[in-house]
C-alpha cells in the first residue's frame, strides 16, 4: 500500500484591522483631545495626577475592546453594535473629562461601569469564556464598580477611588499572565492596533499646536515654533516607525509566549508612549503660545521630561522584547533630563530646538548601529517567556 502524503499546511493571512475599529478609535480621538486639555489647565503635580486618573481607565476601555476585537470578528452584526455601544460609552467618558472632579463625575464612573459591562457580556462569545480568570472579570467586578462608586463621592475619596481601580487594571494582565497564555492573540492585529492609538495621540499633539496658533498672531517667531513643534514630532514618529514598530511585530511572532510580549511592550509600554506624547503636546501648545518668553519649570518638565519618558520606555520595550539595553535611547533621555535647567533660561523656541536636536542625535546614532550590526529582529533570537 502506497504511503499517504500529508496535506500541506494551509497559509492563514494575518488579521488585520477592520473599518468597525477605526471607526471605533474616532472617538479616541476626542478622548485624547480632553486629556489633553485637562493637562493643560493644570501642569502642576496635581494636574498630572488628575490627567493620569482619568485617562488609565478610558485607556483601559481600548485595551480591551481592542483585544476583543483581537480575539474575535468584529465584522459579525453582533460585534459591531457592541463596538458601537463600547464608543459611546467611552464619548461619554470624554464628555465627562474636564468636569471629572466636580459636577460629571457620576456621568464618567457610569459610563465606565456600562462600558465594562457590555465587553465582559462581548468576551463571553469567545475564547475568553474557557478562560474565567481574566482582565474582562476583574474589571466588572472590581475595577468597574469602584470607578462608578467613585463618581458618587467627592475630593479626595473620588481620586483615590479611581486611583485604585486604574491600579488593579494595570495590575490584571500580570498578575492573570498564566491564565492569558492560553488565549491566542494575533501576531500582526495587536501591534497594528497600537500604532494606529501612537498615531492618534501624535496627530492630536499637531492638532493642538495648530489650535493654539490660529488663535494667535502669525508672526514669523511663531511660525519658526509651529515647523518646529512639528518638527519634533515627526522625529517621535521616526523613533517609534523606523525600527521599532517592526521590531514589535517581529517580537510578537517569534514569541513562545506572546502575552509576554503584549503585557509588558503594547499594553503597558504604549501607556507610557501615548502618555508622554500627550505631556509633550501639552508643553509645545505652551511654547506656540509665547515663542519668545522663557519656559516656567512646569512647561519645562513636561516638554523635557515627557521626551525622557518616551525615550527611556522605547530602552525598556527593547530589552522586554530582545534583552538589549538601547543606549542610544536611554542616552536621549538622560540628555533631556539634564537639559531641563537649560531650557527655562532660554526662549521656549530655542528649547524646542534643543528637544529635536536630542531627538535627531538618537535617531542618527541608531541609525548607525543598525547600519553595523543590523536591526534586533534580524538576530534570529525570540522573545524571553
Amino acid at each position: 500500500m502506497a504511503p499517504t502524503r500529508s496535506e500541506p499546511a494551509r497559509w492563514v493571512p494575518p488579521k488585520r484591522v477592520t473599518w468597525a475599529e477605526l471607526f471605533f478609535d474616532v472617538v479616541f480621538v476626542f478622548v485624547i483631545t480632553q486629556v489633553t486639555e485637562l493637562l493643560r489647565l493644570d501642569h502642576g503635580a496635581k494636574g498630572l495626577l488628575q490627567a493620569l486618573v482619568v485617562f488609565v481607565p478610558v485607556y483601559w476601555i481600548w485595551v480591551g475592546t481592542s483585544v476583543y476585537a483581537d480575539t474575535h470578528d468584529v465584522d459579525a452584526l453582533m460585534d459591531r453594535l457592541g463596538l458601537f455601544a463600547v464608543g459611546t460609552a467611552s464619548l461619554f467618558m470624554a464628555l465627562a473629562m474636564p468636569g471629572a472632579f466636580g459636577s460629571r463625575g457620576v456621568l464618567l464612573g457610569c459610563s465606565y461601569f456600562t462600558a465594562r459591562v457590555i465587553l465582559a457580556l462581548l468576551a463571553l462569545r469567545g475564547p475568553f469564556r474557557k478562560v474565567p480568570r481574566n482582565p474582562y472579570n476583574v474589571a466588572l467586578l472590581i475595577s468597574g464598580p469602584l470607578v462608578f462608586a467613585g463618581g458618587f463621592v467627592h475630593g479626595p475619596a473620588r481620586i483615590a477611588l479611581w486611583f485604585t481601580a486604574g491600579a488593579v487594571d494595570l495590575l490584571a494582565p500580570r498578575l492573570l499572565r498564566k491564565d492569558l497564555a492560553r488565549i491566542p492573540f494575533d501576531a500582526v492585529h495587536l501591534p497594528e492596533r497600537y500604532g494606529l492609538f501612537f498615531i492618534i495621540a501624535l496627530g492630536e499633539s499637531v492638532v493642538l499646536v495648530g489650535a493654539v496658533a490660529a488663535d494667535l498672531p502669525l508672526t514669523p517667531l511663531r511660525l519658526v515654533a509651529v515647523a518646529s513643534a512639528y518638527g519634533l514630532a515627526f522625529g517621535l514618529w521616526w523613533v517609534y516607525f523606523h525600527l521599532a514598530a517592526q521590531a514589535i511585530q517581529q517580537a510578537m511572532e517569534r514569541a513562545a509566549v506572546r502575552t509576554e510580549v503584549m503585557r509588558p511592550v503594547l499594553t503597558y509600554g504604549h501607556l507610557l508612549f501615548v502618555g508622554s506624547v500627550v505631556v509633550i503636546a501639552v508643553g509645545l501648545a505652551e511654547v506656540v503660545g509665547e515663542p519668545s518668553h522663557r519656559l516656567h519649570a512646569d512647561t519645562a518638565g513636561l516638554l523635557f521630561g515627557g521626551t525622557a519618558l518616551y525615550l527611556a520606555t522605547f530602552s525598556y520595550t527593547r530589552w522586554r522584547m530582545y534583552h538589549r539595553t538601547s543606549w542610544e535611547r536611554l542616552g536621549g533621555a538622560v540628555a533631556s533630563l539634564v537639559l531641563i535647567p537649560v531650557g527655562i533660561f532660554v526662549p521656549a523656541v530655542v528649547a524646542i530646538m534643543m528637544v529635536i536636536a536630542v531627538v535627531v542625535v538618537v535617531n542618527v546614532g541608531e541609525a548607525r548601529r543598525v547600519r553595523l550590526t543590523g536591526p534586533d529582529f534580524d538576530l534570529e533570537e525570540p522573545a524571553p517567556a
